[in-house]
């Protein structure tokens, strides 16, 4: 097929279409359709095919005793996406196909754990998808699904846009220009958000294996909560008591679940 640019209609047709915009309704059903095509392919809202990961380059920095609990693929886990209204506009359209084009192309099938109000719209595009009700109960949910399934839980905002990682020499002092040097001098690797769980994964369960008899093992892993890479670097690479927020995290079987009394706050600023 071919287009034509506005402009060039305008001036061949001598109309003034300036102000000749599509109705919502209309935009909405065809951002629908485009992202259907989209999830059906396994590509980005616009036809992109997804960049891979350098996951294997990740897993070196793994030592002998964590790479023996690095689950094998992403068949290993529980992959949940906890999503509600996105499908009704175009925006929100687009980070649907993101979001389940990189997971799809790193060989995971994601559950989408949407709003009852959204199912419908959630399920014509494509998506494997279960009503999950409110964010509280949604994320529990997915919690029981992994736990019946004797898998992980890897849980995923319907947002983010990349994985990396940065491999480097932490900051010389808890300095913020010490951590931007740090930062600058650091490789870069882009993962997928498999390799990103199966590093988590072995991190956390490597820990709770050499973790002394009585003591506390880790069930809950998860990535830094800022984009501030100096920040980042003026910390410890692995720490076993800082904020995990609910963007990004691993959570091993346990009966540990979401306090439905309490109201999460999803954004971490």
């Amino acid at each position: 097929g071919c287009y034509y640019h506005k402009h060039d209609v305008a001036r061949v047709s001598g109309q003034d279409l300036s102000k000749v915009e599509r109705p919502d309704a209309v935009n909405l059903e065809w951002a629908r359709k485009r992202a259907h095509i989209a999830v059906v392919e396994g590509k980005y809202f616009n036809r992109r095919e997804p960049k891979g990961g350098r996951d294997e380059r990740l897993f070196k920095v793994l030592d002998k005793h964590e790479r023996q609990f690095l689950p094998a693929s992403a068949d290993d886990l529980h992959f949940a996406v906890v999503s509600a209204r996105r499908a009704n506009d175009e925006d929100g359209l687009r980070n649907i196909c993101l979001v389940e084009a990189q997971l799809r192309a790193a060989g995971a099938t994601p559950v989408w754990y949407v709003d009852a109000a959204s199912f419908l719209a959630y399920k014509a595009l494509g998506l494997k998808v279960k009503v999950g009700g409110k964010l509280v109960p949604a994320r529990n949910m997915a919690l029981r699904d992994a736990a019946r399934r004797g898998k992980p839980c890897v849980q995923v905002s319907d947002d983010i846009q990349r994985w990396d990682y940065y491999i480097g020499d932490m900051a010389k002092s808890r300095d913020l220009f010490a951590g931007n040097d740090a930062a600058r001098a650091a490789q870069r690797i882009r993962l997928s958000p498999v390799g990103a769980a199966r590093f988590l994964v072995a991190k956390m369960r490597a820990a709770a294996h050499t973790a002394e008899k009585g003591a506390p093992a880790p069930r809950l892993a998860g990535v830094y909560p800022l984009g501030n890479l100096g920040q980042a670097f003026c910390t410890k690479p692995v720490t076993p008591d800082s904020f995990i927020l609910g963007d990004f995290f691993v959570a091993d079987p346990s009966p540990v679940r979401f306090d439905t009394r309490f109201q999460l706050k999803e954004d971490y600023d």
